[in-house]
């Protein structure tokens, strides 16, 4: 049988796109598809030659480089478009849960002690970056809590880059400190710390910043390292790749909405800052955030010099908890976000998280989130 030819027309400069191309190629190679991928390089070809019954299905985006999708409307060719909009001729949309990474921020942001918040959203207002500014302050509004949100420039001055950093940076001056920065993704994420600078505001002591989509390239290299929501990004890519079979198949793919969800938060240094009365119990919270599979109370007293009781009475007065217990919600977490996205045996997460083995991991893990790992994972 001839394989299926299907082509792919996505904005590639995207990391969210770059990851759901790595789970359609995983589904295309165990599939035998032959995959076309549309790329505008400098010193490559300039657009894709295609002709009716040379494809089979097609991957477009919001912003596709070659206008695809108008092929799909006008051969009917099986098409997923990856949009913010659910189109009625297409046989699936992928889109975004935006409410669960406005979740994930907001749970980070305040597990952290912070009670002044703001927003900056992608610099042309776009409808993703507006769904996670509402989900984001109705999270912290439902907590009693304000979110300031950066209102931007005109677009005619946004694109003078210098004028824009400046802009941001006096407004970020003006908020109550310490205050932490939920950025619409990893390059505003970037501009933040950049503004911050400019403004002489201290990163993560003034000001806190998370982004979105965990971007190695543009978080790790960041000074300091940005915090960032990771995405199931290839899953969903790989999920859709599932229902364009079943569409060229001519069956009603299982899925006809996919959505990626922020999976976890990957911590780093631009919100290692615990805010609270107590300097010492601060300073201890992001030691333990900072992991370190074997910590124990024992390390924790040793580097404070203070008794276990002076410890966990001023530890519980800030936090309302023990230290025993705030170390092993920190490996139970850790624990959770293996899970959910590694291939891990529940062995190695154990081993890997601090657990003397995986069946007490197994106890610790049922009794806080209400199911075995083999369950949640499965989940």
């Amino acid at each position: 049988m001839k394989p299926f030819r299907v082509v792919i027309d996505l904005n590639l400069t995207s990391f969210t796109a770059q990851n759901h191309l790595r789970g359609i190629l995983r589904f295309a190679r165990e599939r035998g598809w032959e995959t076309v991928i549309a790329m505008r390089r400098e010193d490559g070809p300039r657009g894709v030659e295609l002709r009716r019954g040379e494809l089979d299905g097609l991957f477009v985006g919001m912003r596709s480089p070659f206008g695809l999708d108008r092929i799909s409307r006008r051969w009917g060719v099986p098409t997923v478009a990856f949009d913010i909009r659910i189109r009625s001729d297409v046989a699936a949309s992928l889109l975004c849960d935006n409410a669960s990474v406005a979740r994930l921020a907001a749970e980070h942001l305040l597990s952290r002690g912070f009670r002044e918040f703001a927003f900056v959203g992608e610099e042309t207002g776009i409808a993703w970056s507006r769904e996670r500014q509402t989900a984001f302050r109705r999270e912290l509004a439902v907590r009693g809590l304000r979110c300031a949100v950066y209102p931007g420039l005109p677009a005619a001055q946004g694109r003078d880059l210098a004028l824009a950093r400046r802009d941001l940076a006096a407004w970020l001056a003006r908020l109550p400190r310490p205050v932490a920065v939920f950025a619409a993704y990893d390059i505003r994420a970037r501009h933040v710390l950049e503004a911050c600078r400019e403004a002489g505001l201290a990163v993560p002591d003034d000001v806190a910043v998370l982004g979105v989509d965990d971007d190695p390239l543009l978080c790790e290299t960041a000074s300091p390292a940005i915090s960032s929501i990771a995405m199931d990004t290839e899953d969903a890519g790989y999920r859709a790749a599932a229902a364009l079979a079943a569409a060229m198949r001519g069956e009603t793919p299982a899925e006809r909405v996919i959505l990626f969800r922020g999976v976890r938060v990957a911590s780093r240094a631009s919100t290692a800052h615990f805010v609270g009365r107590d300097a010492l119990v601060a300073r201890l919270l992001a030691r333990i955030a900072g992991g370190g599979e074997n910590l124990s109370v024992d390390d924790l007293l040793a580097e404070t010099g203070v008794s276990r009781r002076t410890l966990e009475l001023r530890f519980r007065a800030e936090t309302g908890t023990t230290p025993g217990r705030a170390i092993s919600e920190a490996k139970l977490a850790r624990a959770r976000d293996l899970l959910r996205t590694s291939a891990l045996t529940q062995e190695e997460i154990a081993a890997a998280c601090g657990f003397c083995d995986a069946s007490h991991m197994g106890h610790l893990f049922r009794r806080r989130f209400g199911a075995p790992p083999s369950a949640f994972r499965a989940r």
